[in-house]
């Protein structure tokens, strides 16, 4: 199936949000950051292969997963006694989320 024409746009913007993923996951400085950079990448490049899937419900199932994988990453630090493994967990639940409010916004 062909893009549309409107479809460029949303296109775009996954591009640069794999983009940014990708720079995260190479400057992260724990492995366990950059695995889950890493994932989000390929989530948006797996949504730009999609192409059969209208934009406005792409974008509809990528914000729950953002926000979904935010809550489940605070659930896991609230019940953690390393402190270090919270920071980062919260850490995450934080980019995540700011990665489905920068998409509910576009």
């Amino acid at each position: 199936m062909e893009p549309q024409a409107g479809d460029f746009g949303w296109l775009s913007i996954l591009q640069k949000r794999a983009d940014f993923a990708r720079k995260s996951a190479a400057s992260a400085r724990s492995p366990d950051v950059a695995q889950e950079f890493e994932e989000l990448a390929a989530l948006y490049q797996e949504a730009m292969d999609a192409q059969s899937t209208p934009p406005e419900q792409a974008k509809d199932d990528i914000i729950r997963h953002l926000q979904s994988r935010s809550s489940q990453f605070l659930m896991e630090a609230r019940g953690l006694a390393d402190q270090g493994r919270a920071d980062k967990l919260k850490f995450l639940a934080g980019a995540f989320g700011a990665e489905a409010a920068r998409l509910k916004n576009r």
